[in-house]
């Protein structure tokens, strides 16, 4: 497939906050104990695996949009230059709508009928706006009211999740955090 410019920040920013959260939880629990070195979690090792994963399919799929083959995010594998080439072409320049896309096979052509229902009307035009794969693209909206509250429901559910995803780190991987007997004890006051 392909994505935008957009899509690849989002998906690398997340994957970023994601990648520093497992590190911090990490390398808390690698602090001795009593003088003990405590095991490494196996989550650590799988979390950055995944992470990685959907970092380099975020690549090959922007690599697609630019027009290029998606052996190109073979870069991640040189250090400095190839993340810097990767920074640039992926972050910062623009997708290529007009070139072929080759990297999928094209949809196979709709024949008209002769008098169209208004839904097969309906699903001519739809099938007439310039598409690439499955990422349709539209024009840029104006900002209004509707898209601000809509914006400010996404921040807060984001906001949620990551009080939610903290408390369960400090109940699941943290077995010396008192923020529960805390919370109760500051509850039944």
């Amino acid at each position: 497939g392909r994505s935008s410019r957009a899509e690849w920040w989002r998906v690398h920013i997340f994957c970023a906050v994601l990648a520093v959260m497992f590190e911090h939880a990490m390398m808390s629990q690698l602090a001795p104990r009593n003088g003990i070195m405590q095991p490494v979690s196996m989550l650590w090792p799988l979390a950055t695996l995944a992470l990685a994963w959907v970092s380099f399919a975020g690549v090959v799929r922007r690599f697609h949009d630019r027009g290029k083959s998606g052996w190109w995010a073979l870069l991640y594998f040189m250090p400095v230059i190839g993340w810097l080439w990767i920074l640039i072409e992926c972050g910062f320049l623009p997708g290529k709508p007009n070139v072929a896309y080759t990297f999928s096979p094209a949809p196979a052509p709709v024949p008209a009928p002769a008098a169209p229902s208004p839904r097969e009307a309906a699903r001519a035009r739809m099938q007439s706006v310039p598409r690439a794969s499955t990422v349709q693209r539209r024009e840029r909206q104006a900002w209004d009211g509707k898209r601000a509250l809509k914006l400010a429901d996404v921040a807060v559910r984001v906001a949620i999740a990551a009080v939610a995803a903290f408390m369960l780190y400090k109940f699941a991987l943290d077995p010396d955090a008192q923020i529960f007997t805390d919370l109760t004890s500051t509850l039944s006051k």
